[in-house]
């Protein structure tokens, strides 16, 4: 038996980038401890992203055919799914600040 290993969070539109970043750190670490507590070696991150303002950039390792972001420590590869649930306007019109995130600034929260 191998337990499904995964996390849920919301990101609302009152969040700003800090909280925002804070939350995807320690979200990752939280999977990171389900993963070894479990001794599995794939969880999953998924994220229901509401915020209209602020959009996840990741410049992360992925999944060549799927374009899922996953990002792999000490034996352990996490899948990050992003799911926007925002009423976004149309694609032309919308105006949002991209928040960078690469794999060393997701991976803070984890290796201190």
């Amino acid at each position: 038996y191998l337990p499904l290993i995964g996390e849920g969070k919301h990101i609302s539109s009152t969040e700003n980038e800090n909280d925002i970043v804070r939350k995807c750190q320690e979200s990752l670490k939280q999977v990171h401890e389900y993963l070894s507590d479990f001794n599995v070696t794939n969880g999953y991150l998924i994220f229901f992203w509401e915020n209209k303002k602020l959009k996840l950039n990741n410049s992360l390792a992925t999944i060549d055919h799927l374009g899922i972001n996953y990002i792999e420590y000490s034996g352990k590869r996490i899948f990050i799914v992003i799911i926007d649930i925002a009423a976004n306007d149309s694609p032309s019109t919308s105006k949002y600040t991209s928040i960078s995130m690469d794999c060393d600034k997701w991976m803070q929260a984890i290796k201190h």
